[in-house]
């Protein structure tokens, strides 16, 4: 009954009845935004606000981290990291959201987002390129090396973490992530 309800009322009035209850909610638990956040990021989800949603899309985030609901708070932060690239706001910060998100996903193990999360990546690492930001440049190849990695597609994992070592090797830094060395020892003990 709710749902049929609710698929009657024109666009531009959910909208509205949206912001309203997103509002009264944000007043109702402004002393204790961590019990209603994840209820007020819902309505602003559904707004026109996008400095709002991106506000409390960012709160639910962290809230979903302190919580350890990794699956959670990588919903969250793909909202974001879609909000980002839909609109072409996408440069050093929105990188860092990306590696954030592809590292999250990562560790919850699920080999369909870890695909998903190659999408944001590569087009990141274009970006990263095109802008000669070398230090994101590395970190987007570890984190696709990781990612194939996970995916048992070690031929491809070795080629970006050569890549991260390469471009690293370059600039003169280290690279301070132990995946990639993880990942070459586990080869060459498996081959000798």
């Amino acid at each position: 009954l709710q749902t049929m309800l609710y698929s009657e009322i024109p666009k531009h009035e959910k909208k509205e009845y949206h912001t309203l209850c997103a509002q009264i909610l944000e007043r109702l638990f402004e002393n204790d935004l961590e019990e209603g956040v994840f209820l007020i990021t819902y309505h602003y989800q559904k707004t026109n606000y996008k400095k709002k949603f991106l506000h409390f899309t960012g709160l639910s985030y962290e809230e979903s981290l302190k919580r350890y609901a990794l699956e959670q708070a990588g919903y969250y932060l793909r909202n974001i990291v879609d909000f980002y690239f839909d609109n072409n706001f996408i440069n050093q910060k929105t990188i860092d959201k990306v590696l954030e998100l592809a590292f999250l996903i990562q560790l919850t193990g699920n080999h369909e987002q870890i695909e998903e999360t190659f999408h944001y990546l590569k087009k990141s690492l274009e970006i990263a390129q095109d802008k000669n930001w070398e230090k994101e440049q590395i970190e987007i190849f570890i984190r696709l090396g990781s990612g194939y990695y996970f995916l048992n597609q070690t031929g491809a994992a070795l080629t970006y973490h050569e890549q991260a070592m390469r471009l690293a090797e370059k600039r003169g830094e280290e690279i301070e992530n132990a995946h990639p060395f993880a990942l070459l020892g586990g080869l060459y003990y498996v081959h000798y």
